[in-house]
């Protein structure tokens, strides 16, 4: 099964580690956050397909991390419509 994550680019469901919000009320504040994204930046492993407004962060198992639009809400409704 895979999780569509926006602009077209979809996820095995298998291969998903986490989703972590990233709005203001959730994760964009967080000091760790921050310092995990910053440095999986320097790694080169980010992916962005959040247009211009990132909501989420999915982390997957192939080292990437993938910016997304869509929100952790959202993404849980799908992985629960698909059964997982």
């Amino acid at each position: 099964m895979l999780l569509n994550i926006g602009m077209n680019v979809s996820i095995p469901l298998d291969k998903i580690i986490a989703v972590i919000g990233w709005t203001e009320t959730e994760g964009k504040h967080s000091k760790i956050n921050c310092m995990f994204l910053k440095d999986i930046n320097k790694k080169g492993e980010v992916i962005d397909t959040s247009g211009e407004q990132t909501k989420s962060l999915i982390i997957a198992d192939n080292d990437k991390v993938y910016l997304s639009a869509v929100s952790k809400k959202t993404m849980e409704k799908r992985c629960r419509r698909r059964g997982f």
